[in-house]
């Protein structure tokens, strides 16, 4: 049997849920929310503070001042280093322990999709955000 919703009425409302749930998680831990949680990973991979905002931003296509908002609040945590060099020891530690939570709910999520299901809806939806994104740099 086919389901005729239209695509946006699926994803819209399980990003809002996806992002409750992840929100929720982080909340058991010091990271402030999404956009910490993003810089937080993000610093991880990118180093120098000159790098992060510009890669966050690519991400979240958020406005600088809310990214702005995130570094000095993880810098304020002890979780990026005060002068510009990332993510500290602490950040790391506090970012491996709550990756282990959302994988925790993430695995409560899917673990009973098959892993062809999961694949196809992640090819499914890199194309739709690569077309979003293309649809932003016009």
């Amino acid at each position: 049997m086919s389901d005729s919703r239209p695509l946006p009425t699926v994803i819209g409302p399980t990003e809002n849920a996806l992002r409750a749930l992840l929100t929720r998680t982080l909340s058991m831990t010091p990271i402030a929310g999404y956009t910490a949680w993003v810089v937080l990973n993000t610093a991880e991979k990118v180093g120098h503070e000159s790098e992060l905002r510009g890669a966050v931003e690519s991400q979240l296509h958020a406005e600088p001042a809310v990214i702005d908002h995130a570094i000095a609040d993880l810098r304020e945590r002890g979780m990026l280093g005060a002068d510009g060099e990332g993510i500290t020891s602490t950040g790391a530690a506090v970012l491996e322990s709550a990756r282990a939570d959302v994988r925790a709910v993430t695995q409560g999520l899917v673990g009973d999709v098959t892993e062809a299901d999961q694949e196809a809806t992640r090819r499914a939806l890199d194309a739709i955000r690569r077309r979003a994104e293309q649809g932003l740099a016009r």
